[in-house]
C-alpha cells in the first residue's frame, strides 16, 4: 500500500513538469533582439527620439514672414480712391530675425536633446538586456535546481524500497519507513514550488518578447560571464566613457552651458524688418505710389527682472548638471565596489561547496548508507545526510545564480557589450 502511494505521488509530480510541447526558445542573443522589436516602452523612446530628431532645423529656421494687404487714408464719406492724395492700397512683407547668434544656440539645444534621447535609448536597451540575462540565469538555476531535486527522488526512493525490504523482512521498524516519506513529501514540497517559479519566469520571458504561451523553455542558450576584473577605478572609467547615461548627462552639461549663453543673448534685441508698397489712384493731378520700410527692435526695458533672472537661472541649471555628472559618478564607484565584493565572496563560496561541502556530503552519504545495510547506523541518520546534500546542492545553484547576477549587473554597470547599446531602432 504504502509503495502504491509513494508511485503515485511521483507519478503526478513528474507529470507536472513536463513543458509544454511548442517552438523552441531563441538563444540569449535572438531573444534579446526580440525584446528589442518588441518591447513598447524602447519603441516609445525610439518614436520620441525620431521626434525629436525634427526639431534642431525648426530652432534654427527663421519665422514665417508677414504678408501684410491692406488700405490706407480711405476717406468715409465717400470711399473714394482717387479722392484723396494719401489713399493707398498696399502690400507689405515683414520678416522678424533673431539677436546674432541665437539661432544657433537654439539648434545647438536642440541638437542636445536629439543626444540625450539617443542615450535613453541606449540605457533602456542596456536595462532590457541586463533584464532579459538574469531571467535566463534564473531560469537555468530553477531548472537545475528541478533536475537536483528529481535526482534526490529516486535517491530517497531507493531509500525506502531498501526501508520496506527490511522491514518486511522484520529487521527494520516502521519509524524508518514514516521517516522516508516524510522526507520524500518534503523534496516533493520543494519541487512543487520550483515548478510554480519555473512557470512563472517562463511566462515573464514569452510575455516581454511577445513569445507564444507554448514556446519551449527546457533549454534555455545562454553563456556564462567570466569573471570581472577586480579594478574598481578602471571599471568606473570604462562605465563613465562608454555607459549611454554618462553621454546623456554629458548632453544634458553642455545643453545647459548652451542655454546659459542663450540667456546672456536675450540682452541683445531681436529685431524685424518690414517693407510695404502702397498704390494710389490719379486723381485731378498724376499721384506716385508710396514705398515704405521700417525696422522694428525688442526693447529690454525689464532686463533686472526677466533677462537677469533668466542668466542667474542658466547659471544654477549648469551648476546643477555639473553636479549630478559628479554625483552619478559617486555612486557609480559605489556600486562597482559592492559588485565586486559580492563577486569576490560568491566566488569563495563555489570554490567551498565544489571542494569541501558537496564532496563531503556525498561521502557522508555513502558511508551511512553502507553502515546502514550492516545494522551499524541508525536510518534516520542516512536520511538527515541525503537532507544535508540536497540542501548544499540547491544552495550550491543559488550562489552560482547569485554569481552570474552580480556579474550581469557589473555588465550592465559597466556599459554593457557593443549588441546591448547599439541603436538600431
Amino acid at each position: 500500500m504504502r509503495k502504491l502511494f509513494i508511485l503515485s505521488v511521483m507519478t503526478a509530480l513528474a507529470a507536472g513538469t513536463a513543458f509544454a510541447a511548442g517552438p523552441p526558445a531563441a538563444s540569449f542573443a535572438g531573444y534579446l533582439r526580440l525584446l528589442y522589436e518588441n518591447h513598447p516602452e524602447l519603441k516609445a523612446l525610439s518614436a520620441e527620439r525620431d521626434a525629436k530628431n525634427q526639431v534642431p532645423a525648426q530652432e534654427y529656421s527663421l519665422p514665417n514672414p508677414q504678408l501684410t494687404l491692406g488700405v490706407m487714408d480711405l476717406p468715409t464719406d465717400t470711399l473714394s480712391f482717387n479722392q484723396e492724395d494719401m489713399t493707398q492700397k498696399v502690400v507689405g512683407l515683414s520678416q522678424a530675425f533673431p539677436a546674432p547668434g541665437k539661432r544657433e544656440l537654439r539648434r545647438k539645444t536642440a541638437e542636445a536633446d536629439v543626444e540625450m534621447s539617443e542615450a535613453m535609448v541606449g540605457e533602456k536597451r542596456l536595462e532590457l538586456a541586463e533584464q532579459a540575462r538574469l531571467a535566463f540565469y534564473e531560469l537555468k538555476y530553477l531548472l537545475k535546481s528541478r533536475e537536483t531535486v528529481l535526482k534526490n527522488k529516486d535517491v530517497l526512493h531507493g531509500f525506502i524500497e531498501s526501508a520496506l525490504t527490511k522491514y518486511s523482512a522484520g529487521m527494520g521498524v516502521q519509524q524508518d519507513v514514516l521517516a522516508a516519506q516524510m522526507e520524500f513529501s518534503r523534496t516533493a514540497e520543494v519541487q512543487i514550488m520550483l515548478e510554480q517559479e519555473i512557470a512563472t519566469a517562463t511566462s515573464n520571458l514569452n510575455v516581454w518578447a511577445g513569445l507564444p504561451a507554448d514556446t519551449d523553455w527546457s533549454r534555455p542558450e545562454i553563456d556564462a560571464l567570466p569573471s570581472m576584473e577586480a579594478d574598481e577605478a578602471k571599471i568606473a572609467e570604462t562605465a563613465v566613457a562608454k555607459r549611454p547615461l554618462f553621454r546623456q548627462m554629458g548632453a544634458a552639461l553642455r545643453k545647459s552651458g548652451d542655454m546659459l549663453q542663450l540667456a546672456r543673448k536675450e540682452i541683445l534685441p531681436d529685431y524685424s524688418v518690414s517693407l510695404s508698397y502702397g498704390i494710389r489712384e490719379n486723381g485731378a493731378m498724376p499721384r506716385s505710389n508710396m514705398i515704405s520700410a521700417e525696422v522694428m527692435l525688442d526693447l529690454p526695458l525689464y532686463r533686472r527682472t526677466k533677462q537677469d533672472k533668466m542668466v542667474a537661472q542658466s547659471v544654477l541649471m549648469e551648476e546643477k548638471a555639473r553636479l549630478d555628472v559628479e554625483s552619478e559618478k559617486l555612486k557609480l564607484r559605489r556600486e562597482v565596489a559592492e559588485q565586486l565584493q559580492m563577486q569576490k565572496k560568491d566566488e569563495r563560496l563555489l570554490t567551498l561547496y565544489d571542494a569541501g561541502l558537496l564532496p563531503q556530503a556525498r561521502q557522508a552519504v555513502e558511508a551511512a548508507f553502507s553502515s546502514y545495510r550492516v545494522n551499524k547506523v541508525d536510518f534516520r541518520w542516512l536520511i538527515m545526510n541525503q537532507a544535508a546534500l540536497l540542501d548544499y546542492q540547491l544552495q550550491r545553484h543559488k550562489v552560482e545564480y547569485e554569481l552570474l547576477a552580480t556579474r550581469t549587473r557589473l555588465l550592465k554597470i559597466s556599459g554593457g557589450d557593443e549588441t546591448e547599446v547599439k541603436n538600431e531602432n
